[in-house]
């Protein structure tokens, strides 16, 4: 007899965020003549225009973009977009063509519309470490003290795993990460003069702090892997061995073997000798 027996069981399984499909830029490099006013001003200030263009991608300080990521805002925009190229195109572009690619962004931006990473004003919270506890993560923060560039790169790209560590230890200042940390989907208190001045105050424990809230409970990467639990049900076939059916005497008898003979005429004996005994 089988007995169908119904139980669900759980899967872990691990599913990376899901990426949106890479899209084409709209504008050109060397289309800068379709926009003569974004021409005009990427050629004659053009990391101002590189400031402007992030600005008015994701609402973040225009002065700020300008004094403290300049051309980074290229890598910046078009990963937000996620648009086609690599951290190689973007050092080409900004350095071969400085002003053309300044003119690119701000057409760009201008099509695409803003993207609000975060609101800039703080809603998420202050940060769960204070700029002087570098302590607490004592190895991290003699890394960040005998290599500051690189202590900074490593930060982006835990933060950013679509970042490049080479791009970010060349391009980024550690004040743009901080920057870049506190104002994105955590929407940290603060504002970008603190983080100018937690930076030039103390790198190393800037950047330690960073990384700390990065790893606190509820924040990771922008795109971290998450772990999501599905449910499916399987069916298992238990087989249950039912007791023997009785059976008569007379078939016994039908199906003994010589061997059984022997031994159910010493059962008989021995039986009749009880018997008489009895008697």
């Amino acid at each position: 007899m089988c007995i169908r027996d119904r139980t669900t069981v759980v899967h872990q399984q691990v599913v990376q965020t899901t990426q949106a499909s890479v899209h084409q830029w709209h504008e050109s490099l060397f289309g800068c003549f379709s926009d003569i006013g974004s021409c005009c001003y990427g050629f004659l200030c053009p990391t101002c225009a590189f400031a402007t263009a992030r600005s008015n991608m994701d609402g973040s300080n225009c002065l700020f973009n300008c004094l403290c990521v300049g051309a980074a805002a290229y890598n910046v925009i078009r990963n937000t977009y996620n648009l086609e190229g690599s951290c190689v195109t973007d050092i080409c572009y900004t350095c071969c063509c400085y002003s053309c690619s300044s003119c690119q962004l701000l057409r760009e931006v201008k099509h695409r519309g803003r993207v609000d990473e975060g609101s800039h004003e703080g809603s998420g919270g202050d940060w769960h470490k204070t700029l002087f506890s570098c302590c607490d993560d004592y190895l991290f923060c003699m890394y960040a003290w005998l290599c500051c560039s690189c202590a900074n790169a490593t930060v982006h790209q835990e933060y950013d795993s679509r970042s490049n560590w080479c791009y970010n230890c060349l391009c980024f200042s550690p004040c743009a990460t901080v920057n870049i940390i506190r104002e994105g989907p955590y929407n940290l208190g603060g504002d970008c003069c603190g983080d100018v001045c937690s930076t030039w105050l103390c790198m190393p424990c800037a950047i330690t702090r960073a990384r700390a809230e990065i790893r606190s409970p509820g924040r990771g990467g922008i795109h971290a892997v998450k772990t999501t639990t599905t449910h499916s049900t399987t069916t298992h076939t238990t087989h249950v061995q039912q007791p023997p059916a009785p059976v008569s005497y007379t078939h016994l008898r039908a199906h003994e073997t010589p061997e059984h003979l022997v031994c159910r005429l010493l059962l008989e004996k021995k039986k009749k000798k009880k018997t008489v005994i009895g008697v």
